[in-house]
């Protein structure tokens, strides 16, 4: 850390969908930590204009990965924090956040599967998907 009371942060977003809301919570959490004068970068899928990402950053060879995955992985590799906003919540209300770690033991297959399964669950009303 460049100063003891200033945190690189990485503020990430994930919609991109039209209408989405979550981007006003986004915006304020980035602004209150600049208000704190914290280093904060906001990763906004439509800013950075990533392309469909069939593999992860790690498996791309040295040089190889789209630019804006490239520039995305400096972002979060000089951050000293991550802030990732929840996507949704499900039918209990609980917060539905998947880790941006790759623990590295799921394959991609493991992966689909178990996104498969959730979103076949009976939605009891709520979908589940939030902005």
């Amino acid at each position: 850390m460049a100063d003891s009371n200033r945190l690189n942060t990485a503020v990430i977003y994930g919609s991109v969908r039209r209408g989405r809301q979550g981007i006003k919570v986004a915006r304020f959490v980035t602004n209150k930590l600049k208000e704190r004068d914290h280093i904060v970068t906001l990763i906004d899928p439509n800013e950075y204009r990533l392309p469909f990402l069939d593999l992860m950053y790690k498996e791309y060879g040295p040089g190889e990965a789209p630019d804006a995955m490239e520039k995305v992985s400096q972002i979060l590799e000089k951050a000293e924090r991550r802030i990732e906003l929840l996507r949704g919540v499900d039918a209990d209300g609980k917060p539905i956040v998947e880790p941006l770690a790759d623990d590295g033991e799921t394959t991609l297959d493991e992966k689909a599967s178990s996104r498969s399964r959730r979103r076949s669950r009976p939605s009891h009303g709520n979908t589940g998907r939030g902005n």
